[in-house]
């Protein structure tokens, strides 16, 4: 399956890209019932397919993109994930999970 991308520019000057799903194209001649049957099971499964799509598209982009954390020390973050970010009130600082250690953003 394609998926076209089409740009979009918001009032903000910043470009965001959503995606355009296909659609199965419209038949008005089919010769058989059973092609006519199965054209229209098919189109029914893709806009249906098409609209979960698009619903799933709009929760993730609802989502924030980073989880920044409030603690009194990250250690008190058992496992961290490379890329975590986190807030320590200890040392008002940001600071980022790198994998290995925790280090200050400047």
């Amino acid at each position: 399956m394609e998926v076209w991308l089409s740009s979009i520019s918001s009032t903000t000057g910043w470009n965001e890209i959503m995606a355009r799903y296909p659609e199965i194209s419209s038949f008005m001649n089919l010769i058989t019932e059973e092609g006519q049957t199965l054209y229209t099971e098919l189109r029914s499964w893709s806009g249906a397919l098409i609209n979960e799509l698009d619903t799933r598209d709009t929760q993730m982009d609802e989502q924030a993109s980073t989880k920044i954390l409030a603690v009194v020390t990250v250690t008190d973050i058992g496992s961290p994930l490379t890329g975590s970010v986190a807030f320590s009130t200890g040392e008002s600082k940001f600071k980022g999970f790198d994998g290995t250690n925790w280090q200050d953003f400047h």
